[in-house]
């Protein structure tokens, strides 16, 4: 299904659960007739996205009398239609106008009918987001989708069956999910340890997998870059390699689900987000009325373990959790598979561990570009990782300087890299010599 094609049908299955209708017009625009009510029909444009900024034209900004609208509708399909942007045409038509201007003011050799693409990024319209009132629907508190700190009662991670088996996994012998597949959004970015998780089977209502309720649990820490995803448990390669974030969790898995029959037919949650937008992408959420009625419909919630207590071992080789032994395994595993990634990268790589300069692979390419590689392994899916105060120097005097941590190392190991930036941005005192 094209991106557009996805975004018009949320669109018009939005107006439809408005209570209103939705046709799209004959032409190469994407215009849609809106009937919210008994006043006129509205004409929209609509515009819809994946990733980046929504495309636009500079004419856009002397539209043309014979074809006239009265909104822009902006969709991403990873957001809830619900919360899109919906902008008056005046509006739109003078902010292009506006940019157009300054654009050519700053080159007057820039010609408009030659480079005619505009690009609208999301910060432009973000006033105007969940503005269904602008053709016509009244727009009630709780419709936009915003997701707060104030209203989140528990993330919604979706599992598609056709993408991710979960049947076998569960046959394999697993009974919790350690993480989750989420996109790049504001959402994700609020994803801390400590919040209530759900695992939500997609798909038809029977079958082996119905739809519902598969899990409960917790996120376990923010949500962090994936680099190379093994094939485990995914059935469509397209989808496995799309993958680039996910987020920690610690999920416990029911033996028997809680259908979304079930949760349905409960006053409070036939409107939940993943019944109105079961196309979005992860995650979805519910909110703290909806959790507090969620929770008449199940037997309890697994308790959240902060993880706090492990041992800590502290020694000239760096620092991290669980004993010696086990440390060594997870850091050996995890050089190898390091340097195997930035090898195939096109790297020369050497091992220089042992001499204790703040970072364990030198990696030189032949175009002259050089990484200084810290290493970092861990046994579970969070890459929570120690750093010595060695490591720390080098990330902070060294441009070079860049941090690989292997999760899984010893099972199902998966690859992210992090900017010296992105680690002392992230970086807190943990661990303190005190000399007595």
């Amino acid at each position: 299904m094209s991106v557009q094609k996805d975004g018009l049908e949320q669109f018009v299955a939005e107006v439809r659960r408005r209570g209103g209708s939705a046709t799209r017009l004959t032409g190469a625009e994407a215009l849609v007739e809106v009937q919210a009510g008994a006043g006129r029909p509205v004409r929209v444009k609509l515009k819809t996205k994946r990733r980046g900024d929504w495309q636009a034209q500079k004419s856009d900004a002397n539209p043309r009398p014979e074809n006239p609208i009265d909104a822009w509708v902006f969709v991403d399909v990873n957001y809830p239609i619900g919360s899109a942007p919906i902008v008056a045409a005046g509006w739109m038509r003078d902010d292009i106008q506006s940019q157009v201007q300054e654009w050519l003011a700053a080159d007057p050799l820039r010609d408009s009918t030659k480079l005619r693409h505009h690009k609208i990024p999301e910060a432009r319209v973000a006033e105007w987001r969940g503005r269904w009132d602008i053709i016509g629907f009244p727009t009630p508190a709780t419709s936009s989708g915003d997701v707060t700190e104030d209203n989140l009662g528990a993330w919604v991670f979706k599992c598609n069956p056709k993408v991710w088996d979960l049947r076998q996994y569960m046959k394999d012998g697993n009974d919790s999910i350690e993480d989750w597949s989420v996109v790049d959004n504001y959402r994700s970015e609020m994803i801390r340890n400590g919040q209530r998780a759900i695992l939500w089977a997609s798909g038809p209502e029977g079958g082996q997998t119905p739809r519902g309720i598969w899990g409960l649990g917790w996120t376990t820490g923010q949500r962090y870059p994936s680099v190379d995803e093994t094939q485990g448990y995914w059935t469509d390669e397209d989808k496995r390699h799309s993958v680039r974030w996910f987020a920690p969790t610690d999920i416990t898995l029911m033996k028997e689900p809680l259908t979304a029959a079930e949760i349905r037919d409960y006053s409070g949650l036939e409107d939940l987000e993943v019944f109105r937008s079961p196309q979005g992408a992860n995650p979805s959420w519910i909110s703290k009325d909806q959790l507090a009625r969620l929770h008449d419909l199940l037997e309890g919630w697994p308790e959240h373990e902060a993880g706090s207590g492990e041992p800590i071992t502290v020694g000239a080789g760096g620092a991290g959790f669980g004993d010696p032994r086990t440390n060594k395994m997870i850091e050996d595993a995890a050089v190898d598979i390091a340097t195997d990634h930035y090898t195939n990268l096109g790297y020369e790589v050497e091992d220089v561990g042992a001499r204790n300069l703040g970072w364990d692979l030198t990696c030189i390419h032949a175009s002259g570009d050089i990484r200084r590689v810290e290493v970092k392994g861990v046994s579970g899916p969070t890459p929570s990782i120690l750093l010595t105060r060695n490591e720390i120097r080098s990330a902070r005097e060294d441009e070079n300087w860049e941090l690989a941590v292997v999760t899984r190392a010893l099972t199902k190991p998966t690859l992210a890299a992090y900017t010296a930036s992105e680690v002392l941005e992230h970086a807190e005192g943990f661990v303190y010599r005190v000399d007595l």
